[in-house]
């Protein structure tokens, strides 16, 4: 008997007749199991809507073995450079005491995370940002969605965000914001959804003049309409096919500092919406309305290997070398920022600071004086423990009742109760509950990963 499945290859939403002619397909890789044939099934168009087809192919994509090779050579050649370097060594030192430390400190090669802006500026995550900045070089913000405004619709208050912003910049980090608009429907305000027409585009003309006033000149990056390939909640709230192209041209007139993006997701992990992006990429480039870039969100799903096939490893510099046998030293090292300490017979005895960029740099440097030993600057360990004060002022903490007992003993017992471990994923849930007697005074979560156990913060608790 035969057996048919059907699996998804491709979506191509927010089609029209003004469209033409358009190509739907993708890359994917099909369930392990024997085929006699394939079938191309299509849905989601309206009964009435009538369509033609033209054509269809399909081809096998051979497994690439050699993408980690190809990868290296990718970054040889684009994020390293050479560096040589040449040291004038004065008659009083004994070469063979001297050593050479070179270690890069910051990647000129964007690397980053999303970062949770509360954490950035409150007093109590001082680990938190010493992590941030010792592993990044970039950050990306999310508190800049619309649907994040801590104010209200007349009197918005994006401050948080704002003030996140600027510690990162004044750590050395550039900043991304994520995102102007959303053009997935629960992703919009829902006072919005009731608007007219012209009352929706004055809405974004309002929420345009704002948001580039707040963040005018600080920003790297902006996401200004996020996955506009999954939805096109404004443009069928305006009835204006453009509107998302109108959004990118005010964003470029009002703060041409930023580069504009597009952003997607499942056209990386996942082929099914990558011809739809690119067509849509060539349409906005078409319109030169200010596109800069184009975003892939890499959703990669947990424990799950990715496949390197569809998908068409960072690295560091730290090189030790004496100066015994030679007074020069060459480097083919990621471009960026790096600290060089000499050493003499065991002691600091010179610092500096150098950047390598994306040329070739050649460099003397001299050892002279009497050897005596510096003091090296301090370096924060980013994983160290940092103690902080439970703040009962704090926005964070929430008053969930009110309790008291009839107890004559003033005597207190603390007691903690723990739930089970929950399911992995958002939508799964454990309780936990005080016992008769008992009054909830607190509570925080833990995340366990291969039976380790790692405390998160009380307000990321489900």
């Amino acid at each position: 008997m035969r057996s048919v499945t059907y699996f998804a290859v491709c979506s191509r939403p927010n089609l029209s007749a003004a469209d033409g002619w358009v190509e739907i397909g993708s890359d994917f890789a099909v369930p392990d199991r024997e085929y006699s044939e394939a079938v191309l099934y299509l849905q989601g168009l309206s009964p009435e809507v009538g369509y033609y087809f033209d054509d269809a192919s399909l081809k096998e994509i051979p497994e690439n073995l050699n993408w980690e090779t190809e990868a290296n050579t990718r970054i040889e050649q684009l994020r390293k450079s050479n560096l040589h370097l040449s040291f004038n060594i004065g008659s009083n030192f004994e070469r063979k005491d001297l050593m050479v430390q070179l270690d890069l400190s910051k990647h000129q090669f964007g690397f980053g995370s999303l970062v949770r802006a509360e954490n950035m500026i409150h007093p109590d995550f001082t680990q938190y940002r010493n992590v941030v900045y010792h592993m990044f070089n970039w950050a990306t913000l999310q508190d800049y969605k619309w649907t994040y405004n801590k104010g209200n619709r007349t009197n918005p208050d994006y401050s948080a965000a704002v003030q996140a912003t600027n510690e990162l910049l004044k750590n050395g980090l550039k900043v991304r914001g994520h995102c102007m608009f959303w053009a997935v429907d629960r992703h919009v305000p829902s006072y919005v959804y009731s608007l007219s027409a012209s009352e929706t585009r004055q809405e974004i003309e309002d929420h345009l003049k704002y948001m580039t006033s707040v963040s005018k000149g600080k920003l790297a990056h902006w996401d200004v309409n996020n996955e506009l390939v999954h939805g096109n909640f404004f443009e069928r709230k305006t009835n204006d096919p453009d509107i998302t192209k109108y959004m990118f041209k005010t964003v470029h007139s009002e703060d041409p500092v930023p580069t504009l993006f597009l952003n997607e997701y499942n056209v990386v992990s996942k082929g099914e919406s990558t011809l739809a992006y690119l067509a849509q990429i060539e349409d906005f480039k078409n319109a030169s309305v200010g596109l800069g870039a184009v975003g892939v969100q890499s959703h990669l799903t947990d424990f799950e290997e990715p496949d390197t096939t569809l998908m068409k490893k960072s690295g560091s510099t730290h090189v030790n070398q004496s100066l015994e046998s030679s007074d020069t030293m060459d480097v083919r090292g990621f471009r960026g920022l790096y600290d060089l300490t000499v050493w003499y017979k065991g002691r600091p005895i010179k610092h500096r600071t150098l950047t390598l960029g994306n040329t070739d740099k050649n460099l003397t440097i001299g050892i002279f004086g009497d050897g005596s030993e510096i003091q090296l600057p301090v370096k924060v360990d980013p994983f160290a423990s940092v103690p902080n004060s439970p703040d009962t002022t704090s926005p964070r903490l929430k008053t969930l009742g009110q309790a008291s007992s009839s107890s004559q003993d003033s005597t207190l017992t603390c007691s903690n109760r723990k739930s089970d471990i929950s399911a992995v994923g958002i939508d799964n849930f454990v309780e936990v509950a005080c016992l008769d007697g008992e009054v909830l005074t607190g509570c925080s979560s833990m995340m366990v990963v291969d039976h380790f156990y790692f405390r998160s913060n009380p307000d990321q608790m489900k």
